[in-house]
């Protein structure tokens, strides 16, 4: 089965604009507690880069969209269970600031561990 990448164009509210070829591999949306909504997106790119994009709309209808690009690292593109190694992962949810909607995502989603284990 061939995995299908598409041009994917994002424009963040306060930096560059990101393109790339990529396919999502998790969301989640949800009404916040003020009336606004917001959306939370991992994809990842044809190189292996994870994008994370948060998407948010206060209660007057106000929307903004941050992203940030992971590029991968050159010591491990994956680790064994074939997912991106724990720095990426790591960075991700830095972006979410460990927000328990991310935490559901990527632990359901994405069966990622988000234990640091330290030698």
């Amino acid at each position: 089965m061939t995995e299908e990448f598409t041009t994917i164009n994002i424009k963040p509210s306060r930096s560059a604009p990101i393109r790339f070829k990529g396919k999502l591999l998790a969301e989640t949306e949800w009404d916040t507690a003020d009336g606004g909504r917001m959306i939370f997106e991992i994809w990842q790119s044809v190189g292996g880069a994870l994008i994370a994009v948060r998407e948010g709309e206060d209660d007057q209808g106000h929307g903004y969209t941050d992203a940030i690009v992971v590029e991968p690292g050159i010591e491990a593109a994956t680790d064994e269970a074939g997912m991106s190694p724990f720095a990426m992962r790591d960075a991700v949810m830095t972006f979410y600031g460990y927000h328990d909607r991310a935490r559901s995502l990527v632990k359901r989603k994405l069966k990622w561990s988000i234990l640091r284990e330290v030698a």
